[in-house]
């Protein structure tokens, strides 16, 4: 025969049985709340990771543009000094105005 004891003793059993499982639930509610903001927190870093990706692409894109724009000065500057020495014959053709006397065909007006 069962016994008033051994009835409160399952009906002990039983609550906290339920107390646990509430207390499970309230766990997976906010680890379920945790997960929800750890996946938009993981799209929000996706979107700068793919944002710096872009802009990693566009600075190597201008440091190319750069160094290729040097590399046509420094080309440029190589060929100079023989259009220098062709060119300061030239110079010397301009006309020139001193001191706001004029010298007819060679004067230069600058101002």
């Amino acid at each position: 025969m069962i016994t008033i004891e051994q009835i409160q003793e399952l009906d002990r059993k039983v609550q906290a049985e339920v107390e646990q499982i509430g207390a499970l639930k309230r766990e997976n509610a906010s680890l379920k709340e945790k997960l929800d903001q750890y996946q938009r927190r993981i799209g929000e870093l996706e979107v700068m990771i793919d944002r710096f990706k872009q802009d990693q692409v566009q600075i190597e894109e201008g440091i190319i543009r750069a160094l290729e724009q040097l590399d046509r000065l420094e080309d440029s500057l190589e060929e100079t000094p023989q259009e220098i020495d062709t060119g300061s014959d030239a110079m010397e053709e301009l006309p020139v105005k001193d001191n706001g006397k004029d010298h007819g065909e060679n004067e230069l007006d600058i101002f």
